[in-house]
């Protein structure tokens, strides 16, 4: 993903836009993870 926006813009992605895009994908994992878990737990639960 930073590749494609380094040809795009012609110049490297800042540390600060490293950092944001960083902690949006683990926001995401996180995300995706912990509906993953309730997911097993209320079909367990539901039979």
């Amino acid at each position: 993903m930073y590749y494609l926006v380094e040809i795009v813009k012609g110049s490297p992605v800042s540390d600060r836009a490293m950092e944001l895009g960083q902690r949006v994908g683990l926001a995401l994992l996180l995300f995706l993870m912990a509906f993953a878990f309730y997911n097993d737990i209320n079909r367990l639960i539901a039979g």
